[in-house]
């Protein structure tokens, strides 16, 4: 009765040993699964960013072009105004020549002429002054994109190096936990 008792109760240690390590191996496969979905979770969340930032820049690309097409427009109008102006000139320096006739000298004439090549000259450098300005706001824009998507590429890269280190830390904390429950075991082993 008392070989019995001991065998009995010997093999009530080991199913109860056995139990133990089978509820510490479960328990570590569930951190493991635990810690694969966050790592997937966290690479989901780095791709939507980058999509997020490749969309950003193929809109201000595109808002980019249909200002540029804008400023294009601007300035040939300006240049249809300038030919619209210059046509104007010719027409009331005409008139005026025909008014005054033989009446008015050479010397008259040629200082009409040269005031009126001055205002053209001062039309042209108005015209010039405006689209040198209009490609200086063009390149000033296109310089304020590059530097935004720069930026937004360093700010993916620093929080990928975030993610990338919150996974290594809860890898050593399963490393930690998996030890832990190892020395557990073999303690209750021992015991």
């Amino acid at each position: 009765a008392l070989a019995e008792e001991n065998r009995h109760g010997q093999e009530t240690t080991r199913l109860e040993e056995e139990a133990c390590l089978a509820e510490k191996e479960a328990e570590k496969n569930r951190l493991e699964e635990l810690r694969q979905a966050q790592l997937e979770e966290e690479a989901k969340l780095v791709e939507l960013r980058r999509a997020w930032l490749v969309e950003a820049c193929r809109a201000k690309e595109a808002s980019m072009k249909a200002e540029r097409a804008g400023l294009e427009k601007v300035a040939h109008a300006a240049g249809e105004a300038l030919l619209a102006e210059e046509a104007r000139l010719s027409k009331e320096a005409l008139a005026e020549e025909n008014r005054h006739g033989q009446e008015t000298t050479r010397l008259e004439e040629e200082a009409c002429l040269a005031e009126k090549e001055a205002e053209k000259n001062r039309l042209e450098e108005l015209r010039q002054a405006q689209l040198e300005e209009e490609a200086k706001l063009v390149e000033l824009r296109r310089a304020w994109l590059v530097e935004a998507c720069r930026a937004k590429e360093a700010s993916m890269k620093a929080e990928r190096a975030g993610l990338e280190k919150v996974a290594h830390a809860a890898g050593e904390a399963l490393l930690a936990e998996e030890a832990r429950l190892s020395k557990e075991a073999l303690a209750e082993e021992n015991r």
